[in-house]
């Protein structure tokens, strides 16, 4: 089962969407690295107390922050899985303002259980996500040297997990180009 899940939403958009992501970067700047930058701050209609339930409906899991900003791009850190509410949210904002906007999303599991991308435009959402098998096979397949070791084995282990991730950003590298993605 996932615990962390790592992702990144990419904001392609024109200056006036611009300003609006400006607003956010400084928002999560000015809040406080003790209380974790929680995304719900950048919301409208959070109620005083946030709960569990109001997290799970409104931002997609059952807890979200910022751990950091560069190039237009939020990498988030969350419970379960990515935070399918809170990037729909993101998406909705943004292309509002700018129809001709591009909102990627990739993430991943902090254990290789799972990937995806998720890209929101005018023209509607594309995704897909693989899981641990899927990764395995593809890892298998980039790194031959795996077919001559035990399965079972530490250094088949060891191999793997050297590589996984590797295999998680080029495929979702692959994934988000061919669907049009940055």
């Amino acid at each position: 089962m996932a615990n962390h899940v790592t992702s990144r939403v990419d904001i392609q958009c024109n200056e006036a969407a611009q300003v609006l992501v400006e607003q956010w970067i400084t928002t999560v700047d000015a809040m406080s690295d003790e209380d974790h930058k929680m995304v719900w701050n950048l919301m409208e209609n959070v109620p005083d107390e946030v709960t569990y339930e109001w997290t799970t409906v409104n931002i997609g899991t059952k807890w979200c922050y910022v751990e950091e900003i560069y190039d237009n791009t939020l990498v988030l850190v969350s419970a379960w899985d990515f935070p399918i509410k809170f990037t729909d949210w993101v998406s909705q904002q943004i292309l509002a303002i700018d129809e001709d906007a591009t909102i990627t999303v990739t993430y991943e599991d902090d254990g290789a259980n799972f990937t995806g991308y998720h890209i929101y435009t005018n023209l509607g959402e594309r995704s897909d996500c693989i899981d641990y098998d899927d990764l395995v096979r593809l890892t298998e397949q980039r790194i031959t040297e795996l077919a001559d070791l035990d399965e079972d084995g530490d250094e088949y282990f060891d191999m793997m997990q050297e590589n996984i991730f590797d295999t998680i950003y080029t495929w979702q590298d692959e994934q988000t180009m061919k669907s049009g993605g940055n």
